[in-house]
């Protein structure tokens, strides 16, 4: 599913606590048939974004807080459209994970004083940075309050 996949899909996950604590699951994964080359772990600062890449897909999961995920289709990689829509989504440290096809640019914001958002890949560091496109933080600022 996952090459085949053109548009964001959240995939609903869940949280088990019992007396020795809590366990965040997201067992929707193996459905995208997601290979996973590489992960991160964001912490976001004020506005974080505008980046992307035409063939890279990846998957986003709160680790905590509160984050709001912010995704533009790009009508062209050079020099996009400032008036293009913007999708959001907010997630938190409840097992919900948000799987984002290539050919989107991702912004996020930390709602809460310590958002973390765990990133995995399916593409290498060196693939990645073959097929990466940055823009300012305030290119669609007014598109989104964020």
């Amino acid at each position: 599913m996952e090459g085949e996949r053109k548009e964001p899909l959240l995939l609903k996950g869940g949280i088990h606590a019992d007396e020795r604590g809590n366990l965040l699951y997201n067992n929707e994964l193996p459905k995208l048939g997601f290979d996973i080359k590489r992960y991160i772990i964001i912490e976001p600062r004020g506005m974080r974004g505008w980046h992307g890449h035409r063939h890279e897909a990846k998957l986003f999961s709160v680790v905590n807080g509160l984050v709001k995920i912010l995704l533009i289709k790009p009508d062209n990689w050079e020099n996009p459209s400032s008036d293009l829509p913007v999708s959001e989504y907010l997630l938190s440290g409840n097992g919900d994970t948000l799987f984002v096809p290539g050919g989107y640019l991702c912004g996020m914001r930390s709602l809460t004083e310590a958002g973390s958002v765990l990133v995995c890949s399916n593409k290498s560091l060196e693939e990645s940075l073959n097929d990466s496109y940055k823009f300012s933080p305030d290119y669609w600022r007014e598109k989104s309050i964020y």
